[in-house]
């Protein structure tokens, strides 16, 4: 068996143990600084990770047993703070009680080749320390390596009904100061980019039996949009937004430029969290700001040209998929998935009822991410590395809802998505087919009527939990015609040939057709709804199909023609 290194995946190291920094092959070409050393390499663990592009990886091999992943416990420092520090935290309104019922220490850490004093806020699950995140003065930050990402100060939610969550240690003392707030702060701040709250993974159950959740994140745009992916995972209804003063982007700044008691007073106006009810224009200011001055807000592309300039996606929506049977339509839903996945950080909920057993398709997953066939016998077959991440990746992003169940009617589904973007984060839940699912329809309905239902139902759980759902829905039996070469086809059939109702074109927000020839193996997607012009356009995308591993690739320069 040929040895694995990290020379295979162009990663170029100096030593052959311990850890070390590195340039990343993935990025430091695209860097300003390219010598950058973005990259960190754990030789003892075979591990990889990016601190700049995200790209991770492992050297072990498929056959090894894959352990629960073990985080670090970080070496304590009991080191009491100097009086420079305690000045600088009396400067930002700090008091010695809250200093010590936080448990503030200092050190002295390395940050690049230079060796500084640091502030330390020890980060606690009951009497463990889990984490600790290190300040200097000149503000270097950075969090232990290798341990455990949390909230700070989960022991203030012990007990409590309502609780705060903020965005920086600083923050969460701040508001402990004034009040002695049941207060927390995430450990990394907010991005601009995917809002990836691991930490909230590792602590759901600490907020199940909140009744009223305080977000008091930063005003900025990406404070804006952590607050409402928080919002979405821990539930709208229980949720309510802070504001700071005109001026002030966080709770630390309001105590240090207009005192305790106007901090306090920021709790008085708290804003609910528009749901279903009455939406005024305070509800959705931000929105409209972002609107203004950025645009209308863009779906995530799947990396096709032209598929990507008729149908992005954007949650809170919902897309319809139909076609004939045997046209592919499960397959190229599972390409979308996984480019949507590896390109914007999506997790999916998985109903996929045809799709059985479970392994079955999570090799069809595997294919479509790694582009190489799973199965022996084949020149592409997918490497033994290569089938490790696949499963791996496939582990992390993808949740398979249990078709043994005995509640598979709709209400049972959507029960499932709402766990699973409230545990998992996830963005996408997909519902496949709908044929599949028991429809109890009520006494005096007619099946438009209860079609026209279902898919309101699907459309109001989408925007409350702001997810995009994909529903595939078999077209009703459709006739052959002769093409012009005589030979007997089926027509390109059309969302409004769904069988039951015409409600799964007139309730989706968008919908497609998958269509395949199977002469020459190509695909053609027939986009026949887009419900928001700036989300895509009518028109159709011709894929050749590989059927040996189940991957579509587009027919290049279809928007020159």
């Amino acid at each position: 068996m040929t040895t694995n290194t990290f020379a295979n995946y162009d990663i170029t190291t100096r030593r052959n143990s311990g850890q070390e920094k590195v340039k990343c092959p993935k990025c430091s070409h695209e860097r300003k600084n390219k010598r950058d050393t973005s990259l960190s390499v754990d030789h003892d663990e075979g591990l990889w990770n990016c601190h700049h592009c995200g790209w991770s990886g492992s050297l072990k091999r498929l056959n090894e047993h894959k352990p629960e992943k073990e985080y670090k416990i970080p070496n304590y420092n009991n080191t009491q703070l100097s009086d420079a520090a305690l000045a600088y935290l009396k400067g930002r309104g700090i008091g010695k009680a809250t200093i010590i019922h936080f448990g503030l220490t200092e050190s002295i850490e390395k940050f690049g080749d230079e060796r500084k004093k640091t502030i330390n806020f020890n980060y606690y699950e009951g009497e463990k320390l889990i984490n600790i995140k290190y300040r200097s003065r000149e503000k270097d930050f950075k969090m232990a390596y290798g341990a455990k990402l949390i909230f700070y100060g989960l022991n203030n939610l012990e007990g409590k009904e309502e609780v705060v969550i903020c965005e920086g240690e600083v923050d969460a003392l701040s508001f402990y100061e004034v009040q002695k707030f049941a207060v927390v702060s995430v450990p990394n701040g907010a991005s601009k980019g995917n809002q990836n709250l691991e930490y909230l993974d590792h602590c759901i159950d600490y907020f199940s039996d909140k009744k009223k959740i305080i977000l008091a994140t930063d005003s900025d745009e990406p404070g804006i949009k952590l607050r409402n992916e928080l919002a979405r995972r821990l539930g709208k209804e229980r949720c309510f937004i802070l504001q700071y003063p005109t001026g002030c982007k966080d709770a630390n700044e309001v105590l240090t430029k207009y005192g305790a008691t106007r901090l306090r007073e920021c709790f008085d106006s708290l804003l609910e969290f528009p749901i279903e009810n009455i939406t005024r224009v305070q509800d959705v200011e931000d929105e409209l700001d972002q609107i203004y001055n950025f645009g209308y807000p863009k779906g995530n592309t799947c990396g096709y040209p032209a598929f990507d300039y008729h149908i992005s996606f954007r949650t809170g929506e919902l897309t319809t998929i139909s076609g004939i049977p045997n046209s592919g339509k499960s397959e190229f839903l599972d390409q979308i998935m996984v480019k949507l996945s590896k390109l914007h950080e999506w997790k999916f909920g998985v109903f996929s009822a045809e799709n059985q057993p479970y392994y079955l398709h999570i090799i069809k997953l595997m294919e479509k991410y790694t582009e190489d066939n799973f199965y022996t016998g084949y020149t592409n077959r997918m490497s033994v590395q290569q089938a490790y991440d696949a499963k791996a990746y496939i582990n992390d992003h993808f949740f398979f809802v249990n078709t043994t169940e005995k509640n598979l009617t709709v209400d049972g589904l959507l029960g499932k998505a709402k766990e699973l973007v409230a545990r998992k984060g996830i963005k996408g839940f997909l519902i496949d087919p709908y044929n599949y699912l028991e429809h109890k329809i009520p006494k005096g309905y007619t099946e438009t009527q209860y079609i026209s239902e279902f898919m309101s139902k699907l459309s109001r759980t989408a925007k409350l939990l702001d997810i995009h759902i994909f529903l595939i829905a078999h077209p009703r039996k459709l006739q052959k015609v002769k093409d012009k070469s005589g030979n007997l086809n089926y027509e390109v059939p059309t969302l409004y040939d769904i069988a039951g109702s015409s409600n799964f074109y007139n309730k989706t927000d968008n919908g497609f057709v998958v269509y395949r020839n199977f002469d020459n193996n190509t695909v053609s997607i027939h986009v026949q709804k887009i419900r928001f012009r700036f989300v895509g356009n009518l028109g159709t995308v011709h894929f050749d199909y590989d059927l040996r591993g189940g991957i579509y690739r587009e027919i290049e320069n279809q928007l020159n023609q």
